[in-house]
């Protein structure tokens, strides 16, 4: 029996058995568990985040931290750490005002050698200061950036901003249950290319696919910071007043919570609002439940492109 002749018995589209094919086929060469990690790992960075302990103050500024790394460039895990190894190193030398690793108070130093492996110091000792959490083509590339994390996709407009953009359009983009029972990502392309929103961006289906494979998880998070809460997540590890930023962080713990619960809210709404088998609904994050969503209102589009 052909796959065509059995989806047919059992009622399914061709287009589903293949995909389920494909599924099953990555989950035995091992491809889908880093997105399990992933989701494990940002679960519990969220879950930081929300119960914040006050009394382990270099934990706090690590998961700030690996959040700004992870929604400029969401990849795996382990790369994570060499990443954010980076920049505590640059955080204490800031914060305590001094350009030499030695100089660095022996109890702040003692905490980072003991929190982090060798490996990952010594990879975050050699890693550049530039500002690479924001990757810009006058950037030196960093060696965990393929170059689809680099891409720009026209001046001074990043797949950050392309994000934000198409996910304003999946919120606010008309459904009922006749004409359009679900957002259309097609269509979310082609009302940025059609210069819908912010801009006109023009990117070919595949490179619109492999940008949700990468980067869809962070949308609700990309969203919300830019268009929906005070905080900045982009930090610059050159900057001189970026332990400050980060302390700023840190310490307006109500502005992290409504940020988390706006986002979770997002997702929510996204999950809703695309169809169940829309590629980026594999991608949405899982929140803890301590997480409570709060609803955001935004601007709706004109009706040109609803």
């Amino acid at each position: 029996m052909t796959i065509a002749e059995a989806a047919a018995q059992i009622g399914f589209s061709n287009d589903s058995v293949y995909r389920w094919r494909r599924e099953q086929e990555q989950i035995e060469a091992g491809r889908l568990v880093l997105a399990d990690a992933q989701q494990n790992w940002l679960t519990k960075r969220l879950y930081r985040l929300w119960n914040r302990d006050q009394s382990n103050h270099y934990q706090t500024v690590m998961t700030i931290l690996e959040m700004s790394i992870w929604m400029a460039a969401p990849t795996s895990p382990q790369a994570y750490m060499p990443m954010a190894s980076s920049l505590i190193i640059q955080y204490y030398l800031k914060k305590s005002n001094v350009k030499r690793l030695s100089d660095i108070p022996k109890e702040d130093l003692d905490l980072i050698t003991r929190s982090i492996s060798a490996k990952a110091f010594d990879f975050g000792l050699r890693l550049t200061t530039s500002s690479f959490i924001e990757p810009e083509p006058t950037i030196a590339p960093q060696p965990y950036m393929s170059k689809a994390d680099r891409y720009e996709i026209g001046d001074n407009f990043t797949h950050r901003d392309y994000l934000v953009d198409l996910c304003w359009y999946l919120m606010t983009s008309k459904i009922d249950n006749n004409y359009r029972k679900f957002a259309s990502l097609t269509l979310g392309r082609k009302a940025l290319a059609s210069g819908a929103l912010s801009g006109r961006w023009k990117i070919s289906k595949s490179s619109f696919n492999e940008m949700l494979r990468r980067r869809g998880v962070t949308m609700p998070f990309l969203f919300v910071e830019q268009r929906h809460s005070k905080l900045e997540w982009r930090l610059d590890p050159t900057d001189v007043d970026f332990a400050d930023f980060v302390d700023d962080l840190i310490e307006d713990h109500q502005a992290i919570r409504d940020f988390l619960s706006k986002s979770r809210w997002t997702a929510e709404q996204l999950e809703l609002r695309l169809h169940p088998r829309a590629h980026l609904q594999r991608n949405l994050p899982i929140f803890p439940n301590c997480i409570e969503p709060i609803p955001v209102t935004e601007i709706e589009l004109p009706a040109t492109f609803i």
